[in-house]
């Protein structure tokens, strides 16, 4: 009897996270459920909140290497960061670099959108001398769900 193994060697090599450096960073079960409850969070939302919801997911990490992990992730481009109202939120990145969040100031919901154009954007930089990088951009208002609410007496 002959037996044939084959083995896969793309699912034996890890995928090594980098840091802002590019330096391999080792990945650790807390940076994995930090990132697995931030892809789980609806919209944007805040570090104290974020580990709340961990918390609730059964995971366990200070609010510190909460912060320390969203950096991380924020600084890979796996996530978003709005300040807003005092308060910087994050949310698990879904799209492009260039983009625009439209974010309900009610129940933080968010909608991802592109920008007008790459055009718009170069020549508006270049009108005013800037070289542009990258582009974010986030406008506040009341989703669907919450413009009634806000309406009703």
């Amino acid at each position: 009897m002959q037996l044939e193994v084959r083995v896969d060697v793309d699912q034996l090599t890890p995928t090594v996270a980098k840091d802002a450096t590019g330096m391999p960073r080792r990945r650790s079960a807390h940076a994995e459920s930090i990132r697995a409850a931030l892809e789980a969070a609806d919209g944007f939302i805040s570090a104290q909140s974020l580990r709340d919801l961990l918390l609730t997911r059964g995971g366990t990490a200070s609010l510190p290497t909460v912060y320390r992990q969203l950096l991380a992730l924020v600084s890979s481009g796996a996530a978003d960061t709005v300040a807003y109202g005092g308060r910087q939120l994050y949310r698990a990145c879904r799209s492009r670099p260039d983009h625009l969040h439209l974010i309900c100031e009610a129940c933080g919901s968010t909608a991802t959108v592109s920008p007008p154009t790459d055009d718009w954007i170069a020549q508006a930089a270049a009108a005013h001398g800037y070289a542009v990088n990258n582009v974010a951009m986030n406008a506040f208002g009341r989703c669907a769900d919450c413009v009634p609410a806000a309406k009703a007496p």
